[in-house]
């Protein structure tokens, strides 16, 4: 059920998407209209990514969370103080998600160096040609 709202464009939180294919978005798109939990208030498309406003920012980090599980990527998000309603402090949370568009297996050149993927955790497994393995943090290799 969607709470009221108290105009059209009234917002608790914003979603950051960069260097994310449009199939994500269509993914929360749907994942939105399921749940009937929440409205997007807009959407706005930039050079390098894309920004979703929600009206419900609870229902925003349970989408962070399902974006950090089902797509590999760099989850921050961040609360903001907006204002006191009722004695009350109001939030309003950013949630950036940066896709990291490499899977396990695949191939990549860093530094002029190709390495293999081996895993990808917190931080994401790389092995030369030669076969040493070593550690970058995902921040390095998302785009």
């Amino acid at each position: 059920m969607v709470k009221d709202m108290p105009h059209s464009m009234y917002f608790e939180g914003v979603l950051q998407l960069r260097g994310t294919p449009k199939s994500v978005l269509t993914e929360i798109r749907n994942k939105n209209e399921r749940d009937k939990k929440n409205t997007i208030t807009r959407i706005k498309h930039f050079k390098f990514g894309t920004d979703v406003w929600f009206s419900d920012r609870k229902y925003l980090a349970s989408i962070g969370k399902w974006l950090k599980l089902h797509h590999k990527g760099l989850l921050r998000s961040s609360a903001k103080l907006h204002k006191h309603k009722k004695g009350k402090p109001l939030y309003r949370l950013t949630v950036a998600f940066r896709y990291l568009p490499y899977k396990k297996g695949q191939g990549l050149t860093l530094g002029g160096v190709k390495y293999k993927v081996v895993r990808i955790d917190k931080e994401v497994t790389l092995q030369e040609a030669g076969g040493k393995k070593f550690r970058v943090k995902m921040e390095k290799l998302c785009a």
